[in-house]
């Protein structure tokens, strides 16, 4: 559980980085609208990576 908050900790500090630094950013986010999520076992699952790209 540990590692899961962590991820999701340091993925939420690229997004806003990104987000606050990038002139560039809607290209950014409309490759990750349409990027495939995959699995980073034991940790996320596709379902879970996707859920967290499309919010």
């Amino acid at each position: 559980m540990e590692v899961r908050k962590i991820y999701n900790e340091e993925l939420s500090q690229l997004e806003y980085d990104l987000l606050r630094s990038s002139y560039w950013i809607d290209v950014i986010l409309t490759q990750f609208e349409t990027a495939k999520g995959f699995e980073v076992t034991p940790f996320v699952s596709v379902e879970e990576v996707e859920k967290y790209r499309d919010s």
